[in-house]
Parts: C-alpha cells; sequence; structure tokens
C-alpha cells in the first residue's frame, strides 16, 4: 500500500510527513536508507515514524481541520517572531520523521526497546564533618527510546513529550 502523503492541506487518510523521494538521508551520512532497496520497507519506516511522532509529542496550537489523519498540519503555532503556517508542515518536523525511519530500519521498534535509566534517591554528602548528605540512586525502566537530535528539532514546537522534563527536589 503506498504512502499517503500530508501535503499541509490536512489529508484525512495521510499515514507519512515524508515521501520517500523526499527524504534525503544521505546528506546526513545515514547509508541505511540507500542500502534498503525495498520501497514497501522504507514506507513500513515512514510510517512508524510518522505514528512515533504523533503518539510521543504534543504539538503547539491546534489542527488545521478535524478532518486530518495526522498532527499536522496545525494552526496558532508561533515561536518567537515565526508563525507556522496552518498549510505546512515544518522542515523539524519532516527531518525528525526521517531520523526516526532511519533509526527504524537499523533498530526496529522505538517502543519495543528497552532504556534503562538512573533516578536520584536521596542525596547524602559529608564536607569536613558538617553538612552531611547522601547520594542514593534507584535503578528504573523507560520503554521509550530517546531521540536528543528530534527532541532539539522540536523543542519549540512542542509542549510535551520526551524532551520536556520535570525533576522534583525533595529535602530531608
Amino acid at each position: 500500500m503506498a504512502l499517503i502523503i500530508e501535503d499541509g492541506t490536512g489529508v484525512a487518510d495521510a499515514d507519512s510527513y515524508l515521501a520517500i523521494d523526499d527524504a534525503d538521508f544521505a546528506a546526513f551520512g545515514h547509508t541505511a536508507w540507500a542500502l534498503e532497496t525495498v520501497d514497501a520497507v522504507k514506507e513500513v519506516a515512514l510510517r512508524q515514524a510518522t505514528e512515533y511522532l504523533d503518539a510521543t509529542y504534543s504539538f503547539k496550537g491546534t489542527p488545521s481541520n478535524g478532518e486530518q489523519g495526522l498532527s499536522w498540519p496545525r494552526s496558532g503555532v508561533e515561536v518567537g517572531t515565526k508563525t507556522y503556517g496552518s498549510a505546512s508542515v515544518p522542515r523539524e518536523v519532516k527531518r525528525a520523521c526521517m531520523f526516526i525511519a532511519v533509526d527504524y530500519l537499523v533498530n526496529g521498534d522505538p517502543d519495543a526497546i528497552v532504556d534503562p535509566t538512573t533516578q536520584i534517591k536521596r542525596f547524602k554528602s559529608k564536607i569536613d564533618g558538617v553538612n552531611e548528605k547522601e547520594t542514593e540512586y534507584r535503578e528504573t525502566v523507560s520503554t521509550l527510546r530517546r531521540y536528543p537530535r528530534v527532541e532539539k528539532l522540536l523543542a519549540n514546537l512542542t509542549t510535551g513529550g520526551p524532551g520536556n522534563h520535570t525533576v522534583q527536589l525533595v529535602r530531608s
């Protein structure tokens, strides 16, 4: 089944932000895309990347029309002095889709990867017997793969998602 690309008009059954031919992976040194010769595999990667973006990030603004299939295009998205048009998909979203699609080809489904991370449970240190404090770490597991490059690309367009974290400090 051929990709249905969001062209900025709010396509109801769109399933990708990017067409295979519009993905400029070579410019970023990603050879995995060029090595994959089956278009159907590339289409799956682009669909998965698009779905990942829409399921993971909360974008600013509101969908341009109630019938569109994806999160973009959106209206009411302003970043500093720049206003994103309600009839387009931002370059940052397309690039994010591209980077996740390549990762999908290489590593598989982003949600299937378990990424152990460490969190501070308690902090304690001792300096010359004064102000005793202690650090204790707790192992946690997140099933969400992190994409720092994607988070940076989308930072100004999102209101939430993996790049936006809250840290709670507890004094004891």
